[in-house]
């Protein structure tokens, strides 16, 4: 009877045991166990006592409380982004006198069949998250706390949600918690084109898929490259399996760097933006010109490029075409003159003035433009004559005078 009276009561007690457990699960709460977190759940890790007792809550700032990212703040209402490929560390601590008993760090991550998170010496993974494959850290005591580090490692490249619950007390009297989510990232500091340089995304609505990732629109897989979310091999990869988001050439048409009616005045000058290489401004300006710049990036340009003395464009001068005045000649006046001794034919044959055919001299006939070829001793006799008619001329000149 004795035996028997022990075995029912041990059933007893492992069934209420049991009972508390499966209930807490079912109601969601994670009670603020000494050796951790009471269950791994979304949202404030808090329920069952904590919810049944007078309770002073809020947000972690509210308890003065925070958590760091590589030792920057995270703030509820923003996106904190990580080193792509390091690890980071996640710090929570208080910022003012008050510590913390309990805490759990959830993280909608598991990553390659390991923890994404991993605890200092003073936390642990809470095996409930652990069988969630959900990434956490809690802690392993209920010894006041001023500050808990784990470390993040994994190249997952969409944002994570991460959910912070501190438990500052849970007793009878009262219970003080406090919860914040955040919203963290990998991202690298350059961004890449998914589709490959000088090219464009024109299918932005299609459906992207890899077989183990999840699928993504085509427009928010090519933001996720240009704001640093893929790693710059990745993009490489991913260039020639993207037909469904019908990459194109950027900016067929192009654009001024400039403005709409401006041009670079100092094409020598060097242009120079953090993070991006140096670029003579007159190289920038062709690129603009033969699209090799997104149309979204041009209008952000112009009041950053004082240095290329961006200033309006202005027509070459037009000069006038050169007027070109047909030469003035005079009507030909014949004159009666004997034509010059050419070599040609012989005596009596016929000529043509200027030169034809005769051997001697062609005397051309009055009122003609033809002739007839004369011997040698006539050709010297229409000279003779010839002078004595010139010098007969010139003498009546000198006595007249």
């Amino acid at each position: 009877h004795r035996f028997l009276y022990i075995h029912i009561s041990t059933m007893m007690c492992i069934r209420a045991l049991t009972a508390i457990f499966l209930l807490s699960l079912h109601e969601k709460v994670a009670f603020a166990f000494p050796g951790g977190a009471g269950s791994c759940v979304a949202g404030p890790a808090v329920g069952g006592f904590h919810l049944s007792r007078p309770q002073t809550t809020g947000s972690l700032s509210e308890g003065e409380f925070e958590v760091l990212l590589n030792g920057a703040p995270l703030t509820v209402s923003e996106v904190a982004n990580f080193p792509l490929g390091e690890i980071a560390n996640l710090t929570l601590r208080a910022t003012g006198e008050t510590e913390f008993l309990g805490y759990l760090l959830r993280l909608n991550l598991f990553d390659d069949d390991t923890m994404a998170l991993t605890p200092d010496s003073t936390g642990q993974v809470s095996g409930l998250c652990d069988a969630q494959l959900v990434s956490s850290s809690t802690h392993t005591n209920a010894d006041p706390k001023a500050a808990v580090t784990s470390m993040l490692d994994t190249d997952v490249l969409t944002e994570l949600t991460l959910d912070v619950t501190v438990v500052v007390r849970n007793i009878p009297e009262s219970s003080v918690w406090y919860h914040s989510t955040y919203t963290i990232r990998q991202a690298n500091t350059q961004g890449c084109s998914i589709c490959g340089d000088g090219r464009e995304v024109t299918a932005p609505d299609e459906i992207f898929a890899f077989p183990g990732q999840p699928t993504v629109p085509c427009g928010e897989l090519e933001s996720a490259g240009e704001n640093g979310m893929i790693p710059v091999e990745r993009c490489q990869f991913l260039e020639p399996l993207l037909d469904v988001c019908e990459c194109r050439e950027v900016n067929a048409k192009g654009c001024s760097v400039c403005g709409d009616g401006l041009q670079v005045t100092a094409p020598d000058e060097v242009f120079a933006f953090p993070g991006q290489p140096a670029v003579p401004c007159g190289d920038l300006e062709i690129a603009g010109e033969n699209g090799q710049i997104p149309l979204a990036q041009c209008p952000f340009l112009p009041p950053l490029l004082t240095v290329c003395e961006c200033a309006p464009i202005t027509a070459a001068p037009v000069s006038p075409a050169p007027v070109v005045m047909p030469p003035t000649t005079s009507m030909p006046v014949m004159i009666d003159t004997p034509a010059p001794a050419s070599a040609c034919g012989s005596r009596n044959d016929a000529c043509t003035l200027p030169s034809d055919c005769c051997s001697n001299a062609c005397q051309r006939r009055p009122g003609s433009l033809e002739g007839e070829c004369l011997s040698s001793k006539s050709a010297n006799k229409a000279g003779q004559k010839l002078g004595g008619a010139r010098g007969g001329a010139g003498g009546g000149n000198q006595a007249k005078r």
